[in-house]
């Protein structure tokens, strides 16, 4: 989901998954004033000066992740939640309570092709922020911001990967099609899985808007 107004959501927009009217949906990338991307978000003359995500992932069983690892495409800066806890951002001193500033410094999507830090960010839970994860919905939220008040575009995607401890191929796939039923949520799930070994399997959980 993404918020559609010039301002910032309700208090609490990253801790809640209860989407009003102005909570839209759409797929991977969303830009803004970019001739690219699968969802154009709304804009005005220019981006607006943050944008607002949030997905609401269904876990049915947190106990045998071991590890989770973000990556986020974005333009210019970002700050990521997870249940309401800030896990990671780009820049720390920026107000991301106020809808209207700009970010510190530029960073080009993969989309813009540009020459500015462009490229995935790479963001791994640490054994704490995994703490975080509950059985059931796990609320996953983003902010975005742009450089300065002419920049020109926005683009936003995420994905994200773990592993998982799973002794039996039966046990893997019951895991693998609990998250593979999460029907109500906007951004869709697709997965891959990999066998490793010592009994470990790599589940990639790629998370897109749909």
């Amino acid at each position: 989901m993404y918020y559609g107004l010039d301002k910032m959501p309700e208090s609490g927009w990253y801790m809640s998954s209860d989407n009003g009217m102005d909570w839209k949906s759409g797929s991977t990338y969303l830009t803004a004033g970019e001739s690219r991307g699968a969802t154009k978000l709304p804009m005005g003359a220019k981006p607006y000066p943050t944008y607002y995500f949030r997905k609401n992932l269904y876990l049915p069983d947190t106990t045998d992740i071991i590890n989770i690892t973000f990556q986020i495409d974005y333009d210019d800066d970002y700050i990521l939640f997870l249940n309401g806890r800030e896990i990671a951002t780009s820049q720390q001193k920026l107000n991301w309570n106020d809808h209207g500033s700009y970010g510190h410094k530029l960073h080009n999507s993969l989309l813009d092709g540009g020459t500015q830090g462009q490229g995935y960010t790479t963001v791994h839970l640490t054994g704490s922020q995994l703490s975080h994860l509950r059985n059931g919905d796990n609320l996953v939220a983003v902010a975005i911001k742009q450089h300065e008040e002419i920049s020109s575009d926005a683009a936003f995607t995420l994905s994200a990967s773990g592993w998982v401890r799973s002794y039996t191929s039966q046990n893997l796939e019951e895991f693998y099609m609990s998250l593979d039923n999460d029907t109500i949520a906007t951004w869709s799930i697709a997965f891959s899985v990999l066998m490793v070994l010592c009994s470990m399997a790599y589940v990639h959980i790629r998370l897109k808007q749909r």
